[in-house]
């Protein structure tokens, strides 16, 4: 499954909008999560919601093969589908 999305975001006190959101597109497949941010500062995530449901510990760079795998299938899917992509916040946004 696929989701363009915009995510939460901690720490962004120089953000006009109190509820900024960070642009990313997720995809599952089992029991992991792959979340591809396209802020140029967040870098990818990759849960396991078998053993991290409330997704606090990002598994990208532990498992690599994984989060490739994950995210070919989401270029895949995007491409054949034309789908829509979240695009991240214009610099005139920020302060």
């Amino acid at each position: 499954m696929h989701v363009p999305a915009y995510n939460g975001s901690e720490g962004r006190k120089n953000i006009i909008d109190p509820f900024f959101q960070t642009p990313c597109t997720v995809v599952w497949r089992e029991n992991y999560k792959y979340v591809r941010n396209y802020e140029p500062d967040r870098e990818d995530e990759l849960f396991d919601l078998d053993a991290d449901i409330g997704e606090q510990n990002n598994l990208a760079k532990s498992h690599p093969e994984i989060l490739s795998e994950m995210s070919k299938q989401m270029d895949k899917w995007v491409k054949d589908n034309q789908a829509a992509l979240p695009q991240p916040l214009e610099t005139s946004m920020i302060r």
